[in-house]
């Protein structure tokens, strides 16, 4: 479970997050004016974000794609046609 705030986000963002997210995440909270909710929910939801995507298999699995992969699967949509 990823809790909310920035207490939340700290707990995760070390142990399931990307290296050096732990570090930016401190980095960027300290400069922070803590007065202004909106700035730290703002940091606080993009760090929630990628520990989210992080711990999801499938989300995980996408952001890990190549751009070259990614690419590849689009050339092939278009090529096929649209759905129907």
């Amino acid at each position: 479970m990823v809790r909310n705030g920035p207490r939340g986000s700290r707990l995760t963002a070390g142990p399931t997050g990307r290296p050096g997210d732990l570090q930016q995440f401190e980095e960027e909270l300290g400069a922070a004016d803590l007065d202004n909710l909106t700035a730290v929910r703002r940091i606080t939801q993009h760090y929630r974000h990628r520990v989210l995507l992080r711990l999801d298999p499938v989300g995980s699995a996408a952001v890990g794609r190549s751009p070259e992969d990614v690419m590849a699967e689009l050339r092939s949509k278009l090529a096929d046609g649209p759905a129907r």
